[in-house]
């Protein structure tokens, strides 16, 4: 990606919108762009952090593996979204990733290096406190998952659903493997669940899309099965 290229995408995209101008020459320059087809690994649980990743294009899932050796997906992180930050946050920062990044679909990186970063977080505090935003929104929505993990499944997707699209909207393009994978179910599950909402109205799909229609909120779906 040429220079101004990254420059524009950084003055449009928060928290950098927020830096100097001259700030986002700096970061721009210093960053690497990293090109990643679909599946390949972006990083790895374990791995070494020494960088902060912003997806510039295309679609990243972060993974997670549990105690008893499953693996679910905890997060989708759109274009504009940063991402394997909140490992390198606070004091002792870790030195590790907690999760693995992969890319869902042929995706472009923008790889900050940490002393640069941390360099504007220490400086800069609209920097920094557009940084705690969007990390408190992370925080908030791996709360919400770890609370719904032992609802029924019928709930668990359409929370799912939910919150897939308040970051890609009405049309969600993944597919029901994905679906089963956020919502830590089988996929022959999640494809029965989901044949079920779509005799309802209320989702319509095809192959690799979801089309949210008439979804109800998983408040009133609840209150709905407690009713009968």
């Amino acid at each position: 990606m040429p220079l101004n290229t990254i420059i524009k995408f950084l003055s449009t995209t928060e928290p950098f919108s927020r830096l100097p101008p001259q700030e986002r020459v700096r970061l721009s320059a210093a960053s690497q762009e990293v090109k990643f087809k679909k599946g390949d690994q972006i990083y790895f649980e374990g791995k070494k952090a020494d960088c902060i990743n912003l997806l510039e294009s295309g679609r990243v899932e972060i993974f997670k593996n549990s105690l008893n050796g499953r693996i679910s997906a905890i997060e989708s992180i759109k274009p504009g979204l940063f991402f394997g930050v909140l490992c390198r946050l606070g004091s002792g920062n870790k030195t590790s990733y907690p999760c693995t990044a992969v890319a869902s679909v042929d995706s472009t990186v923008i790889r900050i290096p940490d002393s640069l970063f941390f360099d504007f977080f220490h400086r800069y505090p609209a920097f920094s406190v557009g940084i705690g935003i969007k990390c408190s929104e992370k925080l908030h929505m791996m709360q919400d998952l770890a609370a719904t993990s032992k609802e029924p499944v019928d709930i668990r997707i359409i929370k799912t659903l939910e919150k897939l699209s308040l970051v890609h909207g009405n049309v969600l393009p993944f597919t029901k493997r994905e679906i089963a994978a956020f919502s830590t179910t089988t996929v022959e599950t999640a494809i029965r669940t989901l044949s079920s909402f779509q005799k309802k109205d209320w989702i319509s799909s095809s192959r690799g899309q979801i089309v949210i229609k008439n979804l109800p909120r998983a408040e009133t779906h609840v209150r709905a099965r407690s009713a009968k």
